[in-house]
C-alpha cells in the first residue's frame, strides 16, 4: 500500500485546521516546523480573503486544502517535490498535473492547493 512520505510544509499553499475546518494559507514556516497560518474566508466564488491576524500552529495540527480542477499545486511529497503545476484533472487519487511541459499522475494527497498572492 502507498506510505506517505513526511510531510515538508512550505509558505504560500493552502491548509486546513485539523480541528475545526478553518482555511488559511501559510505565510512562513519557522525552524522548528512551527507554520504561521493567515486565516481566510473564501467567497462562493472561490476567491480567498484574509481575515484576522496570523497564528503560529504546529504541522500535525493541519491538512493540506484539496485542490480543484485548474488550481495551481505544489507537489509536496515525491520525486518531484517543491515543484509547481496545474491540476488539470483528477483520475481516482491520482491528480493529473502539468508540470512545465510535462503532464505527471501524482497522487492526490501529495499535492497542495497554491495561494496566489492577489
Amino acid at each position: 500500500p502507498y506510505e506517505p512520505a513526511q510531510l515538508v510544509m512550505y509558505p504560500n499553499i493552502q491548509v486546513k485546521l485539523i480541528s475545526t475546518g478553518a482555511i488559511g494559507h501559510i505565510t512562513e514556516v519557522q525552524p522548528d516546523g512551527t507554520c504561521v497560518v493567515q486565516p481566510m474566508v473564501e467567497a462562493e466564488d472561490g476567491t480567498c480573503t484574509d481575515e484576522g491576524h496570523p497564528i503560529p500552529l504546529p504541522p500535525d495540527m493541519l491538512e493540506l486544502r484539496r485542490p480543484s480542477r485548474k488550481n495551481q499545486v505544489k507537489v509536496m511529497r515525491g520525486q518531484y517535490a517543491g515543484q509547481v503545476g496545474e491540476l488539470i484533472g483528477l483520475d481516482g487519487q491520482e491528480g493529473i498535473v502539468k508540470i512545465n511541459a510535462d503532464i505527471k499522475m501524482l497522487a492526490i494527497d501529495d499535492l497542495a492547493r497554491v495561494h496566489n498572492i492577489q
